[in-house]
């Protein structure tokens, strides 16, 4: 037998398989490696050609294939410790040495010639060198970088990690004759060695590190300039520079090192300049750095604004060639790509992508260095911002620019100058190659690539996690286009720090996770010739061999001529001929041609499509080409008995026809087109007929409808009709809305259009306004004259007349059926189409029967809220709403009997149903009563509302105006109190008021009035008794209930919870009664004894009182649940407990739920928990106070597993036999549905530990026979130990041992599982 695979052995096979899965990903997804505080990120390649990555977190590097397979740590060296002032401390005077231990950061690094170059925020700026070694750990010494530090003379490296270090690996010289090695040239903030607040004090510094000795080998004099995050602040100090990035140029013999810099302007500190600076790494002295103004900003800009401040971003790649064609760069030289935030002529900020050559940029550097050489008058900038010319430092010896490279002139002086706003020569100016909005996001990373077409591929990455895709072509306005932008922070708003560019995939960095993404998606995004290469995505080419398709083309050479990239090269459809297809032609076949502009150089496959595009539907076939005037037509042959076959019983139906060079495959293909499949016999009617999209005409005497190509067959005679347009069609408008009350007679009066006399002799109306079996009501037809209508051509009126149609159901409305029918008077008939109504309402075939007192029991639901077709009026006497009033009888008066209340009208006997608030309170100033009833009144103008006092004495009423927009006629309105009495008084707690309403009629009923009062409002205060929770957490906000007496008091109640020491806590009313409000707490700040304050609110007073109601507010449960409480298994019956036992704060909690979320079926259930205090016992074992516990709920379960019958019988099984089989299958078949579960403390959540299983339920198979025991202590005794052993099917681990409880008669039986 096999050995069994044990567990560790099973997760190495299941982590290999997640990674194998990971690596096919990578093919066609982005994948990612996450993880925290990701600060930078870098590629190199090994021999064989496999890219790898190396990131950097504040504490360690990881080496890292860069498809995710394999990553090695290597930890940042120990904490610093040292508490002893460093000698260069001791020798600046620093009287205290306050240096915490800290942990190493990386601040920055670069990958050169197959070594990862470093630097740590480490005591005095430590930096070292690594090979990179694949699929290994990274080496680092730490040992030998602390002896190097201790005679170090710099200051400490800036901890801010917002403070941005950026290095350069670049040859480094002791001398002109001495061979280089490799120096890290810094441009970094260092902490001021001479202040005691090492934490913020930086300056900005160059310096040429040597890792020899971990000695800076040159540091230029600079003058401490204060080093600032950009962009910090708008304002900002004079002389202040931030430094972020730098690279290295080789150009001849000579190596330079570059630097991107913001440096406030001499003139104004509210404003930033956008420099570049560069020195040669032979110049020992760095006496020739320089540096230029560099801007850009959109076409339209004034090109003397450059004002700015450069984004976190740069590179310095390749260009595409007609990106370097338009700046007169060469292709092969790399560029310099940069983002920048700069100021327009209204100082609006904008931001940007923007190019310069590095010849330019060396050139204008050159400029500057020779000019100032001559001691012209130019004030060059230099590293040294004061306002001094070059001319009085004295200039070089030599005219030939740039001088300290060849060694000749032996200068050691710095010159000093300043940038002035004269030699434009000596700046860069360039447009925006891209731009965003600086208000929605900040550009923060960039990468970019040459494409075959010439085009640059343009990535940029912002502040919000997106990654904004470009194509770019020359630096014209226009040139460049966004083609794709995703969020790859998984919209968690992180920035985009870093991108990097590798052979087939860019990488992009954020604080919690690197991804890879492919540079285009070309294969699954495009599946037509035509929007792959409309798509503007300058990766994208297509193919009509080997591959058919979209491709993602990532080399740098043009594609081969069987690829097409050009969307002009795709094949285009100038016409398409039998586009339409009658499936009742008498044909075997047919053909659909696609005339094109050029004849295809492959062979072209035509595809059948169903409608919805999911699936072919005929078999591929060869297309035939055929020649035509207008180009060369690719025909594809169909089948027309297929195509009867999938029209089946529908009208029309699209068939899309795909042309393809792949022989086997529709998913990329050229062109397609849809054809319409229609069989025009189906239609019923002569609008539907010919007003299809398909060639159908309607041909009336036969009533048929025929395909345009089939009426020559289908007439009888010369004299038959054919009607080819919706105009021409048998149709009738009814020339009202077809409303009748159930019982009335009337005349319907119809136009009638397409009227053939020839044989259209007489006319019948069919009314079917139920499904009894006698069918429907045929009355005669009469045509009456011509109608005035104003149109152009005049058509007969025909009336059909209705005599007393009723119906006996109690529904409000009956539609009926109306149908018209012509006759010939020699056994022909047809229908006459119905389209619509007269005023364009319902279908106009039909009929509606109503009754009015179906629709409405009182006045106001008659008058105001019934349809205005259906002329309901409300009558007095009859107290009944309906189309008339009855005239007089021997009971009642003509008058009388016919009083009615019209359309809009006052309705008599107004009521009040109900006020709220219930209960006065003692201010009426600003109080609104919510007033709701019957029959009042038909306008907001006709309401008077006035407060009356009722008990104990009368007194002057108390005015209620109408809230605008509050009014609902007939129904509601809410009015409010704007003074309370004339004296100033309060209203007397106990007395009670009733609301007076006054209506009065508008228009034809203008001086007629209704009155109405309501029932009393006491007047009385509202009293807090108790609370249902005396006990809270500080955040669950859970929701409590107030009991007392007149809550219910004034418009609406305000509950706080009020404190001596802290602020006061606002709680939402959720629902209020005259005993109890139920309220949501809020937050609270602090922990402590509250009490409960109520105010009443009205509009424009309040008051508040107070109870001595004390509410203590306890830290937020922190819960737990012991080991043995958990469960991993849940039953379909539901009832298991989950018990919340064990942590702190359990008794705070008020309310407690359970959600259990099924992941396979994406449902919720949920359970409410029941509170329960502990016993005795379990205090004194120290167990918590209080368990909450949630019973499981009840899940359906999945159907059991079969065991068939047919099965059976073949293998000879009995009835009984298959009983059993199934009783067992159902008893043990494990279902696996997995729950996650969360559990809800107030307002609190919490994940349950572990997961569980969806088990069957337990089972019990064998109970133990009755024992009789004796009761009596002797017999107890004699007794002894014994077992009783219960088996049953699921009972582990559905159940835990506390959910049985075994009772030997009155003596609780122990248990333990086997």
């Amino acid at each position: 037998m096999p050995n069994a695979l044990n567990i560790p052995e099973l997760f190495t096979l299941l982590w290999l398989l997640a990674h194998a899965c990971l690596a096919v990903e990578l093919s066609a997804e982005k994948t990612s490696y996450t993880g925290r505080n990701f600060t930078h990120i870098e590629l190199y390649t090994d021999r064989n050609g496999v890219e790898y990555i190396v990131l950097a977190q504040p504490d360690q590097l990881i080496n890292i294939r860069a498809d995710f397979q394999h990553a090695y740590v290597t930890a940042i060296g120990p904490k610093n410790d040292s508490a002893k002032c460093l000698p260069h401390q001791v020798r600046q005077g620093l009287a205290k040495c306050n240096i915490q231990p800290m942990a190493n950061h990386v601040k920055a690094m670069t990958v050169k010639s197959g070594y990862l170059y470093f630097c740590m925020t480490y005591l005095c700026g430590s930096c070292d060198r690594t090979p990179l070694t694949p699929d290994q750990q990274l080496v680092v010494n730490f040992t030998a970088i602390d002896e190097k530090l201790k005679s170090a003379t710099r200051a400490v490296l800036c901890r801010d990690p917002a403070a941005k270090t950026t290095l350069t690996v670049a040859p480094k010289y002791y001398s002109l004759e001495a061979s280089p090695e490799p120096g890290l040239y810094l441009a970094m903030p260092f902490c001021i060695a001479n202040n005691l607040n090492l934490e913020s004090s930086v300056e900005s510094v160059m310096s040429i590190v040597s890792l020899s000795t971990m000695q800076p080998f040159k540091i230029g004099d600079f003058s401490p300039f204060w080093s600032e995050v950009i962009p910090s602040s708008n304002k900002r100090k004079q002389d202040v520079l931030s430094y972020h990035y730098s690279f290295s140029y080789n150009s001849g013999s000579y190596s330079y090192v570059y630097y991107l810099l913001t440096a406030k302007s001499v003139r104004n500190s509210e404003f930033s300049e956008m420099r570049i600076g560069r020195f040669c790494s032979k110049d020992l002295y760095l006496s020739g750095y320089v540096e230029m103004f560099i801007t850009c900003n959109v076409p339209d800009a004034d090109q003397r604004l450059r004002f700015g401040y450069f984004g976190e971003a740069a590179t310095f790649v390749l260009p595409g060639r007609q990106l370097a064609r338009s700046l007169n760069a060469s292709p092969d030289e790399p560029m310099l790509f940069y983002t920048a935030r700069v100021l327009d002529q209204e100082l609006n900020m904008r931001q940007g992508v923007c190019a310069v050559p590095i010849a330019e940029l060396n050139r204008r550097l050159d400029a500057i260095i020779s000019d100032c050489g001559r001691g012209l008058g130019y004030r060059g900038p230099s590293y040294i911002r004061q306002h001094f010319p070059c001319s009085n430092r004295g200039g070089w010896e030599s005219a030939d620019g740039p001088p300290f490279c060849a060694g000749s002139s032996g200068l050691q002086t710095e010159w000093t100058g300043t940038v002035d706003l004269m030699g434009s020569q000596h700046s860069y100016y360039g447009r925006f190659l891209a731009s965003v909005d600086p208000a929605t996001e900040l550009l923060t990373s960039l990468a970019a690539r040459p494409v075959y077409n010439g085009r640059t591929a343009l990535f940029v990455g912002t502040s919000v996690g997106g990654l904004i895709r470009y194509s770019v072509g020359q630096v014209d306005y226009g040139s460049s286009t966004m083609y794709d932008r995703a969020d790859v922070a998984d919209g968690r708003a992180e920035a985009v720090t870093e991108l990097r560019a590798g052979a087939s995939r860019l990488f992009a960095l954020t604080a919690s996770k690197v991804s890879s993404h492919p540079y285009a998606d070309c294969e699954t995004r495009y599946k037509t010739c035509q929007s792959c290469l409309e798509s503007r995505d300058p990766h994208c080419v297509w193919s009509n061999r080997d591959t058919v398709g979209c491709l993602t083309w990532l080399k740098p050479e043009q594609p081969d001529r069987d690829i097409i990239t050009s969307a002009a090269e795709c094949l285009q459809v100038s016409s398409v001929i039998n586009s339409s297809i009658n499936v009742n032609a008498s044909i075997m076949d047919t053909l659909v041609t696609l005339v094109v502009t050029k004849e295809p150089n492959v062979g072209i496959y035509c595809y059948y499509m169903n409608s919805d595009n999911d699936g072919t539907v005929f078999e591929t076939r060869p297309s035939e080409l055929q020649l035509y005037r207008a180009g060369v037509g690719v025909s594809c042959r169909l089948s027309v008995p297929d195509l009867r076959q999938y029209l089946g019983e529908m009208v029309s139906r699209n068939l899309t026809v795909r042309l393809s060079s792949a022989p086997s495959d529709a998913t990329h293909y050229l062109v397609s087109v849809a054809v319409q499949i229609y069989n025009c016999r189906r239609h019923q009617n002569c609008t539907r007929c010919v007003g299809s999209s398909a060639p159908c005409r309607w041909m009336p005497r036969n009533s048929i409808c025929v395909a345009a190509s089939d009426v020559a067959s289908a007439s009888s005679s010369a004299a038959d009709v054919v009607v080819s347009g919706v105009a021409e069609c048998p149709a009738v408008w009814p020339l009202r809305r077809l409303v009748l009350p159930s019982g009335h007679s009337e005349d319907l009066d119809f136009s009638l259009s397409g009227f053939y006399p020839a044989f259209m002799r007489s006319f019948i109306c069919e009314l079917n306004c139920s499904q009894q079996p006698s069918g429907p009501l045929r009355l005669p037809a009469t045509i009456l004259s011509y109608s005035n209508s104003s149109s152009s051509a005049a058509h007969p009126v025909l009336r059909c007349s209705v005599f007393e149609l009723s119906y006996a159901e109690h529904e409000p409305v009956r539609v009926c059926r109306l149908n018209i029918v012509w006759h010939d008077g020699l056994g022909c008939s047809g229908d006459l189409d119905s389209p619509v109504a007269a005023d364009g309402g319902e279908d106009g075939g039909s009929l509606r029967l109503y009754k009015c007192h179906r629709m409405a029991e009182q006045c106001d639901d008659c008058t105001l809220y019934t349809e205005e077709l259906y002329r309901c009026v409300w009558c007095v006497a009859s107290r009944r709403c309906s189309p008339t009033c009855p005239t007089s009888s021997a009971a009642l008066p003509a008058a009388a009997a016919s009083a009615s209340v019209p359309r809009r009208g006052l309705c008599p006997a107004p009521r009040i149903d109900r006020i709220e608030p219930a209960r006065l309170a003692e201010f009426v100033s600003g109080l609104e009563l919510a007033v709701s009833g019957a029959n009042l009144g038909n306008s907001a103008d006709g309401v008077d509302a006035y407060l009356m006092l009722h008990h104990p004495s009368p007194a002057p009423p108390l005015a209620c105006s109408l809230v605008p927009g509050s009014y609902r006629p007939g129904k509601a309105f809410r009015c409010r109190l704007l003074a309370g009495p004339a004296d100033g008084s309060t209203l007397q707690l106990g007395s009670e008021y009733r609301l007076r309403v006054r209506l009065t009629g508008t228009g034809a009923q203008a001086g007629s009035a209704e009155t109405t009062y309501s029932e009393p409002l006491m007047v009385g205060r509202p009293a807090v008794t108790a609370v249902s929770a005396d006990r809270v957490q500080q955040s669950g906000r859970p929701l409590v209930t107030l009991f007392g007496s007149q809550l219910d008091s004034g418009s609406s109640l305000q509950v706080t919870m009020l404190s001596d020491k802290y602020m006061f806590v606002s709680s939402e009313v959720l629902t209020r009664t005259a005993d109890n409000v139920t309220v949501r707490l809020g937050n609270f700040h602090h922990t402590g004894i509250y009490f409960v304050s109520t105010t009443v609110q009205n509009c424009s007073e309040s008051k508040r009182y107070y109870r001595n109601i004390l509410l203590q507010v306890l830290p937020d449960a922190q819960p737990k649940i012991l080991r043995g409480s958990l469960r991993r298994g849940l039953i379909p019956s539901g009832g298991l407990p989950f018990d919340i036992d064990d942590g702190v704060g359990l008794e705070a909690v008020v309310n407690a739920e359970m959600i259990f979320f099924d992941v396979a079926a994406n449902k919720n259930y949920s359970s409410s928990c029941a509170r329960r205090n502990r016993t005795l016992t379990s205090l004194a074992n120290g167990d918590g106070a209080v368990v909450w516990s949630c019973p499981s709920p009840a899940v359906p379960a999945p159907p059991p597993a079969e065991v068939s019958q047919s099965t059976a019988s073949r293998d000879g099984t009995t009835a009984q036999e298959l009983r059993v089989k199934r009783s067992a299958a159902a008893s043990s078949q494990q279902y696996g549905n997995n729950f996650t579960i969360k559990y809800r403390l107030d307002s609190l959540w919490f994940d349950y530990p572990i997961s569980v299983s969806l088990v069957p339920d337990p089972e019990l198979l064998e109970v133990p026979s009755i024992v009789s025991v004796a009761l009596d202590t002797d017999s107890r005794q004699q007794l002894g130990s014994r077992e009783f052993k219960i088996r049953g099917r699921n009972l582990i681990p559905t159940l835990l041992v506390s959910d049985v409880t075994v009772m030997l008669g009155d003596w609780h039986c122990p248990l333990r599982t086997s």
